[in-house]
């Protein structure tokens, strides 16, 4: 530290994009450690994308146990970490995006007449609402699952190529 400059002075050390950054860095390097196949490893990932963006918050991770539980070969570091990548911070502005595509789709249907207006108008909005998550959740989950294959086979080949000696 330079003598005469105090703390409150000097400007964050580590701003809020770097902060994200590490914090996605630090999750992305467990599951890449982790000795299970790249495949488990991405599907636990897949896996967890989609419960987290579906509209089942506090839930999902009753559901990933429960998957982990019927599948365990399935990478349970790799599906935490997408629940916790995915949280409900993230997630907010995925579900009013899921909500306009779900009215593209439901735009011109009938409206299912209830008696009550708020269980109409609730069934309205919940039909969108799941369907648009479901289409994101699907696409984010082929692609993340992926994007963490690659990962992990790229990492573990830097790691065989780095305790391999050089042959002449």
């Amino acid at each position: 530290m330079n003598k005469g400059v105090s703390n409150r002075n000097r400007p964050c050390e580590l701003c809020y994009l770097d902060w994200i950054r590490l914090y996605f860095s630090k999750r992305l390097n467990k599951i890449k450690t982790t000795k299970k196949s790249p495949n488990y490893i991405a599907l636990g990932f897949a896996l967890g994308t989609l419960l987290a963006i579906l509209p089942t918050p506090g839930i999902s991770i009753v559901f990933g146990i429960i998957l982990l539980l019927i599948f365990p070969r399935i990478s349970k570091i790799s599906m935490m970490a997408a629940i916790a990548v995915w949280n409900p911070f993230v997630t907010a502005p995925i579900y009013a995006l899921s909500y306009e595509i779900g009215d593209l789709f439901f735009r011109d249907h009938e409206v299912l007449r209830i008696e009550l207006t708020s269980l109409n108008q609730a069934w309205n909005f919940s039909k969108r609402l799941l369907f648009g998550t479901s289409i994101i959740g699907l696409t984010a989950s082929l692609l993340s699952f992926f994007m963490i294959k690659y990962s992990v086979l790229a990492y573990r080949n830097r790691l065989k190529d780095r305790q391999t000696p050089n042959q002449p």
